[in-house]
Order: structure tokens, then C-alpha cells, then sequence
């Protein structure tokens, strides 16, 4: 479909026509079986996206106009393969109404093709979304004991949600050195530090720290470590994380974990 028509259909169903243009487009629809079907797929597409975001739009307040832009040239891209094969078999056909039926009858399915992978591709979100969507800042440990350690951890955790991951870490490892018993908590950090400057293997490293301590807090090691797989697109490894969190008799993320799980699956 050329852009000049696609603008006009546009219009049409906008309700921005002069009433002479919906007159004109309106006979031209009544004698025009092919610009029927391709106003009434953009009405059903229109329809689909504006439902969609009703949905998913509370949670941001924003459309993912990204998301809009991809479902649609999708929809136009595999619209236009059907129409091609649809304008080849009409060329074989005798009979004016034969091709009218196989026109319409290939317009129907593959709208139910695509609605069912708009659908389903839009119901499932991808490692880096749910990244985004689980991740919290406020989740990370605050350092409020009154101490000399509490104090350089404060500064140090403020750099890290000031993105200033560089100073952050400068600032954890000047901790780690200097003090006698190290917070496992701090691991949280550093792990995340590593993770947002794409050191996969550093980020995992420092939160086994944490795993393996003694702290009644080394559970939260497998969430962080689930967020960070997720991040670098492991689901495999985001998954079994969260699975030996969801099996410890831990309430930490208890119902994220499962939500998040059911997501992934």
C-alpha cells in the first residue's frame, strides 16, 4: 500500500476528512473491494493497539510508541506478502466473484495470524523489560548504624544512586580494606556496580560473596543475581536463581519470585 493512501485511510478513520473527501473515499470504497479490506484491517489494527495500551499503559503512564511503531510494520510487512499472493492468484482466476472470495478469505486469516503473534509476542516480555520493571534502587540495603563504617557506606551508597559507579566503587573497595568486619550487604553494591558496567563475571563474583557468607541476609545473593542474569539476557541462569530462592524458606521477593518465575517460564 503506498504511503499517499495509507495517509487517506488514516484520515478516514480519524474523522480529519472534509465532508466532500468521505464522500469521494466513501464511492471509491463501495467499488473497490481491495481498499475495503485495507480500511478495515487498519480500523481492526487501530482498534488492537488502542486496547492494548488501555492495559499496559497505567504502569508508565506512556505509550511504547517503539512497540506501536514495530507491531504495526510487522502487521503491514506480512499484510502486503498475503496481498502479493493473493494479486498472483487472481490473475489465474476466470471469474470476477472467485476472486473477491479468495481476496477476502486470505485478508481473514492472515489478520487471525497476526492478531495471534501481535499477541502473543506482545504478552510476553523480553529478559531486559523485566530487568527494568523488577529492578528497584530501593530494594539495595541502607547503612544507618551509627559508625565510622556506616558513615563511608552512606557516601559510597549515594554515589552509586547518584549512577556515579566509578566513584561508587572506589569508594566500597577504600570500605572493604580498611574495615575489620566487612558487611556483606556491600556486596549487593559492588555485584550491581559491576553489572551496570557490563563486568558480567565481576558482578557474579561479588554476589556469591554475599551467598556464601554467614550473613542472615545471603539469600537476597540469588534475587540480585537473577536481576544481573536478566540484564545480560541469561535467562537459563536468571531462572535457576530464582528457582533456589523460591525453595528456601526465605520471604525475601517471595511473591516477585514467583511472578517474575511465571513470566520466565
Amino acid at each position: 500500500m503506498d504511503e499517499d493512501l495509507e495517509l487517506k485511510i488514516e484520515k478516514y478513520l480519524e474523522g480529519t476528512m472534509t465532508p466532500k473527501e468521505i464522500l469521494a473515499f466513501e464511492n471509491k470504497m463501495d467499488t473497490d473491494e481491495a481498499l475495503k479490506n485495507e480500511v478495515l484491517l487498519t480500523e481492526d489494527l487501530n482498534l488492537f493497539l488502542k486496547n492494548k495500551h488501555t492495559v499496559t499503559k497505567g504502569d508508565t503512564g506512556k505509550e511504547n510508541t517503539q512497540e506501536e511503531r514495530e507491531i504495526r510494520q510487522n502487521i503491514k510487512n506480512a499484510h502486503n506478502i498475503f496481498k502479493e499472493n493473493t494479486e498472483k492468484s487472481q490473475k489465474t482466476q476466470q471469474k470476477k466473484g472467485s476472486s473477491k472470495v479468495i481476496y477476502f478469505i486470505t485478508s481473514i486469516a492472515a489478520v487471525l495470524i497476526l492478531f495471534v503473534a501481535v499477541y502473543f509476542s506482545s504478552n510476553n516480555s523480553s529478559n531486559s523489560e523485566l530487568f527494568a520493571s523488577y529492578y528497584d534502587t530501593s530494594d539495595l540495603p541502607s547503612f544507618t548504624t551509627r559508625s565510622s563504617d556506616a558513615s563511608m557506606l552512606s557516601v559510597a551508597s549515594e554515589s552509586y544512586r547518584a549512577n556515579d559507579f566509578d566513584k561508587a566503587l572506589e569508594q566500597f573497595e577504600a570500605y572493604t580494606k580498611t574495615s575489620e568486619n566487612i558487611d556483606p550487604l556491600t556486596y549487593i553494591y559492588t555485584g550491581m556496580i559491576y553489572a551496570n558496567t557490563n563486568e558480567l563475571d565481576k558482578a557474579i563474583n561479588q554476589l556469591e560473596l554475599l551467598e556464601n557468607s554467614n550473613s542472615i541476609d545471603a539469600e537476597r545473593a540469588y534475587w540480585f543475581k537473577a536481576m544481573v542474569y536478566l540484564k545480560f539476557d541469561d535467562k537459563k541462569n536468571a531462572v535457576k536463581n530464582l528457582k533456589i530462592l523460591q525453595s528456601t524458606n526465605s520471604n525475601y521477593k517471595k511473591t516477585q519470585t514467583s511472578d517474575l518465575l511465571e513470566q520466565l517460564d
